[in-house]
């Protein structure tokens, strides 16, 4: 096996027997700056049966079964089915465009329940971990009952969505302002992502 070219299926073999310090960097190193991250957008149940956009912002991605000649290719579109990334979360499958961005301010829907102005914010419940949206403009309003709605724009595609919260679910929205650096950065996250292998196996050996 040629350790200079492996996919992540093939480098979890070596993985599983690593001790576990080592076999948590899998899912992808860290990127360097801590004011940066990955966010990525996927279809939820892919591109032939969802219209709305998923997103995960997160610090780590690995590229599952992917190629470096294949990413060369790659043309970001919602018509495609993309990659399927290691998140810190999860698997994230079908992710179609990754950005780098960097975290411009943190808050909450409490704090700030209305954007002041169009820009590109990360809207993150933490109840659920699949609540993770991507907008230009948003609005969190309560309801008579104690229920909250959350009106936002998304990122990608300009449509205005609605998302209806349960007065049982109280918790606030985290609410991210992020800045985008570069797209289309599978490649840069699966080249991370072989960098962080080797050093695995070169300590394993």
């Amino acid at each position: 096996m040629n350790s200079s070219n492996l996919t992540l299926v093939e480098a979890l073999l070596f993985v599983m027997t690593m001790p576990s310090s080592l076999g948590a960097q899998w899912c992808g190193p860290p990127l360097p700056n801590p004011d940066q991250s990955y966010l990525l957008v996927r279809r939820a149940g892919g591109p032939a049966t969802s219209s709305e956009n998923w997103y995960d912002l997160t610090r780590s991605a690995s590229c599952m079964d992917c190629g470096h000649a294949e990413l060369l290719r790659y043309k970001p579109s919602p018509k495609n089915y993309g990659f399927d990334v290691v998140s810190e979360r999860t698997v994230r499958y079908g992710v179609y465009q990754a950005w780098r961005v960097r975290i411009v301010s943190t808050s909450d829907s409490q704090k700030a329940p209305v954007s002041t102005r169009d820009a590109v914010y990360v809207l993150l419940y933490p109840r659920n971990p699949d609540w993770i949206f991507a907008a230009t403009k948003y609005k969190v309003a309560s309801t008579e009952a104690g229920a909250k709605k959350i009106t936002y724009t998304d990122f990608q595609d300009g449509h205005e969505h609605t998302i209806a919260v349960s007065p049982e679910w109280p918790r606030p929205w985290q609410i991210y302002e992020v800045e985008v650096l570069a797209s289309n950065v599978f490649l840069e996250i699966w080249q991370a992502q072989q960098h962080a292998l080797r050093d695995c196996l070169t300590e394993k050996h």
